[in-house]
């Protein structure tokens, strides 16, 4: 689940550095990513719904902050069959 998530965060954000990677898995803000933008977020939330059949709600939207965030979402939707 976690390389499935950084290849759509390196995709959406056009990624291409290490150093960006770690501050992702060392759960730095979306919003401080260097190629951070609406449409590059709404993108990403696009390709993590359809990967993982995840709806994501207004209520989830607002969480979706983080790489460790997202991953327990995740975690907790499977758990529940969502």
């Amino acid at each position: 689940m976690e390389k499935i998530l950084i290849k759509i965060f390196k995709d959406s954000f056009n990624i291409n550095s290490k150093k960006e990677i770690d501050l992702i898995k060392r759960n730095i803000n979306i919003s401080e990513l260097s190629n951070y933008d609406s449409l590059s977020f709404l993108k990403f939330i696009s390709k993590v719904e359809k990967k993982f059949g995840f709806k994501v709600d207004q209520k989830n939207f607002k969480k979706l902050t983080s790489f460790k965030r997202i991953i327990t979402l995740l975690k907790s939707a499977k758990r529940s069959g969502k």
